[in-house]
């Protein structure tokens, strides 16, 4: 191996792993400040809220992104989210004078700062306070019920963060009332309005207790008093509590985040695929990209079977479990088919594909757009329509399948490279057009996979369709969407077998036909409503 291999796959390597390091910089910075205490025995007390029973340690991740607008505080302050939590309803005074709440709008930016920044954080005091919010706010027109504009929304958004944030103590209903699953549990102070015969005044003294250690900043007498309130309410086996190993499992998928992990070694196999094809073409670099690649699909699949027992139905009810489905579906589509066609093409197409689609499905949320407020990586119920078995079959048959043709998108994306460069070069040699050849025959073979599932995919749906809404077809715009993306692929098929289309053209169509699957997957969620707006993320 030459110095220059050497500088180039040392460089892919560093690559990948700045990338690792970077976005996994708050995974190290674990010790919260202000209260050094043991949060385990807390993190795994069941709570009602948002329409399911979860453990705690998430709904502190979920409300710690509701007030503030990012999922921890740990990046630049070393905070846990059950110290963020606790210190909204246990001190909340102290808390509206945190600048923690993040605000990206240009408009409200310049409101609170007099500067047009991109982004700056606020305070509850500065919210309620601020001379020049308080001005700003008056001249915004808040009788309006659509037809929003970006600085409306982002007001409206600031407003419920507020709000959530002053909800705090009432949203810690820890306290089953009955064994009724759909009955509303209450928090622990208010358990006597509940029962006035006292049985959980125990509970409340150690709760109290816990309370006041955690004012004082006493991390032994507050780990303490959270071993007795866990066990106070452990003992009490209500019945509407979930399995262990239910919560044990949500847990696990909180501190490992799977699909974070799964997308820096997309990127990593990416970069190694890369090298082995321009630089060295070493055949254990090759092997090793095809391992790391193999491991991130298998990442994908734990975590998805990890959210699929959590909530019993399939991942597939919101746009963030949408995409985390198509990007895993792309790489172990890739794992497989690059173990049978080899030379990396697959492999590279594949790990972008999942890396990018993951790693916009895990940071889009905190970008703040108009777009970027409907991704929610929440494991919320499904809305009433869906609550079905068809949602297991039709939906993630259809969403399989975009994964499969979005695979074979980057693939054509991969051919209309290899075409160009070899036209810039003075034409094909003989070794570049057997590549060529082979590319177009694998990205023939993935589109044939890919419009069997689709085909499958529609069909399912209109028997949906039948048993939901008395008709097996009614050409809503999802419905008619999906059936022009079947017309593109099925005439792309026929043309090839008919040799009518082949080489750059045959690519063109292919990208045709992703563009198709994007327009029926996102386009007509957002622009086109009809019977599928439950699609449409509120």
């Amino acid at each position: 191996m030459n110095a220059t291999t050497r500088r180039t796959l040392a460089g892919a390597l560093g690559l990948g792993l700045a990338l690792a390091a970077g976005v996994r910089a708050d995974v190290a910075a674990t010790a919260p400040q202000g209260l050094a205490a043991d949060y385990g025995p807390l993190r795994a007390v069941p709570i009602q809220a948002n329409g399911r029973v979860k453990p705690l340690d998430t709904f502190a991740r979920e409300h710690v992104y509701a007030v503030t607008g990012e999922y921890t505080l740990r990046d630049a302050r070393g905070e846990d989210p059950m110290f963020t939590l606790l210190h909204m309803a246990l001190e909340p005074e102290k808390f509206r004078e945190r600048r923690v709440i993040v605000v990206r709008n240009l408009d409200l930016t310049e409101a609170f700062t007099g500067t047009r920044v991109a982004k700056t954080h606020v305070s509850i005091r500065d919210f309620e306070e601020h001379p020049g919010w308080r001005s700003f706010q008056e001249s915004l027109d808040w009788s309006k019920e659509k037809g929003f504009t970006p600085t409306e929304l982002a007001a409206r958004e600031l407003f419920g963060r507020v709000h959530a944030f002053k909800k705090t103590p009432e949203l810690l209903r820890l306290l089953p009332v009955s064994d009724d699953p759909e009955k509303a549990w209450v928090p622990i102070d208010q358990a006597h309005q509940s029962f006035p015969d006292g049985r959980f005044s125990p509970l409340q003294e150690e709760a109290g207790a816990m309370a006041s250690a955690f004012r004082a900043r006493d991390a032994k007498a507050f780990g303490d008093a959270a071993g007795k309130v866990t066990s106070r309410l452990v003992g009490y086996d209500f019945r509407v509590y979930p399995p262990d190993s239910v919560l044990s499992l949500e847990l696990l998928y909180n501190r490992l985040r799977p699909f974070r992990t799964a997308y820096l070694l997309c990127f990593l196999a990416a970069a190694l695929f890369m090298v082995d094809r321009l630089v060295v073409q070493k055949r254990w670099l090759w092997a090793t990209a095809l391992a790391i690649l193999g491991t991130a699909a298998l990442l994908h699949v734990g975590g998805v079977l990890a959210r699929t027992y959590i909530t019993q139905f399939a991942p597939v009810g919101s746009l963030y479990e949408t995409a985390i489905w198509i990007g895993g579906v792309a790489v172990l589509m890739a794992v497989v088919f690059e173990a049978f066609m080899k030379g990396g093409s697959a492999g590279t197409a594949g790990a972008l594909l999942g890396g990018v689609t993951l790693v916009l499905a895990d940071r889009l949320p905190l970008m703040g757009d108009a777009f970027a407020r409907h991704i929610d990586p929440a494991m919320n119920p499904l809305v009433p329509v869906l609550r079905s078995y068809w949602l297991n079959i039709h939906v993630t048959c259809m969403l399989t399948s975009y994964g499969a043709l979005g695979l074979a998108c980057a693939l054509g994306l991969d051919y209309l490279f290899v075409w160009l460069m070899s036209l810039r070069a003075g034409g094909a040699t003989p070794e570049v057009a057997a590549r060529l050849e082979r590319l177009e025959h694998f990205n023939y073979r993935v589109i044939q996979v890919g419009f069997v599932l689709l085909t499958a995919g529609v069909l399912l749906g209109a028997v949906w369709a039948n048993q939901s809404w008395g008709r097996y077809w009614g050409w809503d715009p999802k419905e008619t969407w999906a059936f022009i993306t079947w017309l593109v692929y099925a005439a792309y098929l026929h043309f090839r077998f008919m040799g009518w289309v082949k080489g750059p053209w045959s690519t063109v169509w292919n990208l045709a036909g992703f563009a198709a699957v994007m327009f029926t997957y996102l386009g007509v969620s957002f622009l086109l409503p009809g019977l599928h707006s439950y699609l449409e993320p509120s």
